[in-house]
């Protein structure tokens, strides 16, 4: 962990000990905690989100920012423009009149361009800079199973307090301004929206006192590096026992696929857990063409067998890991906005792996069987690989 910790201490992502830190282990279950935070907000809240569906979980978000709009609260509302296409028209207009700032993030061109693949995938909510929730899933219905187009839907919140926030406000703070003119000073220029840590954020956590901390931070298509990834192969390289993995979308990087690979050729587990239900045949086929790979070098796959787990994230021998929005595929790592949070702190890891147990026990065990039958998954796959052999 204190490699990642120094690695992202250098992107300027600062190690803190929170006061306070608890996993959601469903949407619905957390959502209640995030309503009651963001009606206590005396000065200002933040929200963003990837998809905005309207329906009832909409309505009582809405009900709770409209209501603290006002009350005099700064109420801001950032949501991507792609993933929220389906929005009626005059949606950010009719926001504004009920007094909350709204920003479509990198706003659809009229001549389609490759910019329009960099897509803001993150999810937050932050209250007075003084708690902050980072969410794997959007805002609609089938996130909390009032509707269950692809059976239960399952994803996590995590919530924080304290001076871990402060990442989150730059993260957000950041992607508002996506796309003006302003250098980092500009954008944070108004300390209103920060609160002073308790330990000074550039204070470099030694080996012997890591455990507690946690990094919020971000990656974005035009940084120099795949900063997610590179985070993700950092913590599988320094597993000792066991590392799981829970992924939505496992289409992988040649390299993330070989460290993958290796990892379990040296004897730790390595496990995988990905939906039985898919939300998508494509992201479906894509997936499973990596199954019989994995599953000759010892890696172990499991489909969630109730519906579709939409989860990311990661844990290394039960000491650390990471919870965010990246799925693990080229579009997270390369083409989008993402936010993540390194975790080292012994109460969210266990949180994250009790989940992960009752998870596994939900879910089907993968065999080489199951990836060579059925004509989709033959013929299917077979197509998929052709076309990426050629293309």
């Amino acid at each position: 962990i204190q490699g990642v910790v120094n690695y992202l201490k250098n992107h300027s992502f600062p190690a803190y000990q929170p006061e306070a830190i608890q996993y959601f282990p469903e949407v619905s279950r957390g959502v209640p905690d995030m309503l009651k935070a963001i009606d206590a907000a005396k000065t200002y809240i933040f929200f963003e989100s990837f998809i905005i569906k309207e329906g009832e979980m909409w309505s009582r978000l809405l009900e709770v920012l409209e209501k603290k709009a006002k009350e005099g609260v700064e109420v801001r509302l950032a949501y991507d423009a792609y993933g929220c296409i389906n929005l009626p028209l005059g949606f950010s207009q009719k926001l504004r009149e009920k007094g909350i700032k709204c920003r479509a993030i990198n706003k659809i061109p009229l001549l389609l361009n490759f910019n329009i693949n960099n897509r803001s995938h993150v999810k937050l909510t932050i209250v007075d800079g003084e708690v902050a929730f980072v969410m794997e899933g959007n805002i609609g219905d089938e996130y909390i199973n009032k509707t269950q187009p692809y059976g239960h839907w399952k994803d996590g919140i995590m919530m924080l307090r304290g001076a871990p926030v402060n990442s989150i406000v730059a993260i957000f703070l950041k992607l508002w301004h996506f796309g003006e003119d302003l250098d980092t000073e500009q954008i944070f220029e108004n300390e209103k929206y920060f609160k002073k840590p308790e330990k000074p954020a550039s204070m470099a956590p030694s080996d012997n006192n890591s455990s507690g901390l946690v990094v919020p931070f971000y990656c974005w298509p035009s940084a120099a590096e795949p900063i997610y990834e590179n985070v993700y192969l950092q913590l599988l390289n320094s597993a000792k026992k066991e590392v799981v993995f829970v992924a939505p979308y496992y289409i992988p990087s040649d390299r993330f696929l070989d460290a993958c690979v290796m990892v379990a050729k040296k004897g730790i587990s390595v496990s995988l857990i990905t939906p039985a239900t898919y939300n998508s045949v494509g992201a479906k086929l894509l997936t499973r063409r990596f199954f019989p790979q994995l599953l000759a070098a010892g890696v172990n796959i499991y489909e969630y067998t109730p519906g579709f787990i939409h989860c990311k994230s990661m844990l290394v021998d039960s000491v650390c890991g990471v919870f965010g929005t990246a799925n693990m595929d080229y579009r997270s790592f390369y083409s989008a906005f993402e936010a993540g949070v390194v975790l080292a702190n012994p109460e969210a890891v266990a949180q994250l792996a009790a989940d992960y147990t009752h998870t596994i026990q939900q879910s089907h065990k993968v065999t080489i069987e199951d990836c060579t039958s059925g004509p989709l998954i033959v013929v299917g796959t077979m197509l998929l690989t052709l076309i990426i052999a050629v293309f």
